[in-house]
């Protein structure tokens, strides 16, 4: 039985049943080793931070992040006010979306239905018919003195005014919808990590002219 040991680079031991053999290696074939090269990674934390949220995903590089398409965003805000919100995922926002729609209405509505009463009161008034006298309605709520046909015409007026500006408001709200979609879309994934910072600190600043120094305000931007 043989044992072969090696304790050393250039010694090798044999062991029999009653008798060791110590020789030593005067040779032994030299077997250079593959150098190991490593290679830096030479993106920045930052680069790798700004590569993860442009494939969709966290910071992490793992979780999958939702990246809504700006121009879907806003087609759909178009073709019904308050979807371009929901495809942003943005539910938070629909009670004010359809709240100011409603508000609108309601003064759509309003304005128009006295603007309505109020014409057919001046229509009345100005004609020579005796019989139309839908304008006696008012005096149960003003003096009959006031009730000429210069006021019921001005009110007329201040009514169809209010009754136009809220079909405005309404059009420059529903625009104002498809806008807030497309732009929250776009800064969906707009980079607010720790990288993107701003400081402000005191600071001495030395003039050219006199050669003096003034005190100022340093500010430091960091993206």
């Amino acid at each position: 039985m043989y044992l072969v040991s090696v304790w050393a680079q250039d010694t090798v031991v044999i062991s029999t049943n009653n008798n060791i053999v110590k020789d030593s290696v005067t040779s032994v074939s030299e077997h250079k080793p593959m150098p190991l090269t490593i290679t830096p990674d030479t993106l920045s934390t930052k680069d790798k931070h700004a590569k993860a949220l442009k494939n969709g995903l966290d910071t992490t590089g793992y979780k999958k992040i939702f990246a809504p398409d700006p121009n879907k965003a806003m087609w759909y805000g178009l073709i019904c006010p308050g979807l371009g919100q929901i495809y942003n995922r943005k539910y938070w926002k629909l009670p004010i979306v359809y709240g100011g729609f409603v508000a609108f209405a309601y003064g759509i509505s309003w304005n128009d239905r006295h603007y309505q009463m109020y014409k057919r009161y001046y229509r009345d008034i100005a004609d020579d018919n005796p019989n139309t006298k839908s304008y006696e309605e008012l005096y149960s709520k003003y003096d009959p003195s006031v009730v000429t046909a210069n006021r019921l015409k001005d009110m007329m007026d201040n009514l169809r005014r209010y009754r136009d500006l809220c079909i405005i408001g309404t059009v420059a709200f529903y625009a104002i919808t498809v806008l807030d979609a497309f732009v929250d879309a776009s800064l969906a994934n707009f980079d607010i990590s720790p990288y993107l910072s701003l400081h402000l600190a005191p600071t001495m600043v030395e003039t050219n002219y006199n050669n003096t120094v003034n005190p100022a305000i340093k500010l430091n931007l960091k993206f």
